[in-house]
């Protein structure tokens, strides 16, 4: 069990890190500037390289200062992912304008944008978020997008949340698919020009008639076994229709 004290120093550090470029804690040492732009080369690293391969010895190098400096801005890499995360916050700011609908869309293709540049996002614990400036602002600004439309506040929070759940799992296919095919020298099309012949041999149509029908018309629209970036298209259209539904019948109860 961690020890009552250390957690609330911890916490006490994690929160200066994060919000003193905000002027929010006036305690400790004024580093966040020089921790932020270590986090914003740490993020060019794991973009280009994956977070398994970032180091705070690798940072030091392009940033052109030794392992031993960074640590009087940053004690270690789970401090610097904190950072990370919430630099890649600020990018995602959401316009504060326009009906539920475009603003929600908007929502949906901003961080489906932000994932396919940090794919590494997708292997950062969510469950508790980072709770720095730029998270909790990007968090304020999405749900102003269902404030106002007759939904409790649960609900606003739930709306958000199962939309940001649709974004990462067809993005995460989608990584996925990228990832592979920058390793292997062959096409989706090719690798399923080796495998459909042999496919045949077991007579899958036969075995498998709609499983077979499905996957022949799927190859055919997106020359691949799957389609992330079109299965995402469809499920915000069914998402925001269910939306409308829900927030017509508040309407109508009001």
């Amino acid at each position: 069990m961690i020890d009552p004290a250390k957690a609330a120093k911890d916490a006490r550090n994690e929160f200066r890190r994060l919000w003193e470029m905000e002027g929010a804690l006036r305690p400790g040492p004024r580093s966040t500037q020089s921790a932020r732009t270590i986090a914003r080369a740490a993020i060019a690293i794991a973009d280009a390289e994956g977070l398994q391969a970032l180091s705070m010895r690798q940072i030091a190098g392009s940033l052109s200062i030794s392992a031993m400096a960074l640590y009087n801005h940053v004690p270690g890499k789970a401090e610097l992912l904190s950072i990370m995360i919430d630099e890649v916050a600020s990018e995602m700011l959401e316009p504060t304008s326009g009906d539920w609908h475009s603003r929600a869309t908007c929502i949906a293709w901003t961080n489906w944008q932000s994932l396919m540049r940090h794919p590494w996002m997708l292997s950062v614990e969510s469950h508790r978020p980072v709770i720095g400036p730029n998270v909790i602002r990007k968090y304020d600004q999405e749900l102003a997008a269902f404030n106002h439309l007759g939904l409790s506040d649960i609900e606003m929070d739930f709306a958000l949340n199962s939309l940001l759940g649709l974004v990462r799992g067809c993005a995460a296919t989608q990584i996925d698919a990228n990832g592979l095919l920058k390793k292997l020298d062959q096409t989706d099309m090719e690798w399923w020009q080796v495998r459909q012949p042999l496919l045949e041999q077991l007579e899958i149509e036969r075995l498998f008639p709609l499983a077979s029908r499905v996957g022949a018309a799927i190859g055919a629209h997106s020359s691949s076994p799957q389609s992330p970036e079109d299965s995402f298209r469809f499920g915000l259209d069914r998402w925001l229709g269910g939306m409308a539904d829900l927030i017509a019948a508040r309407t109508t109860s009001r």
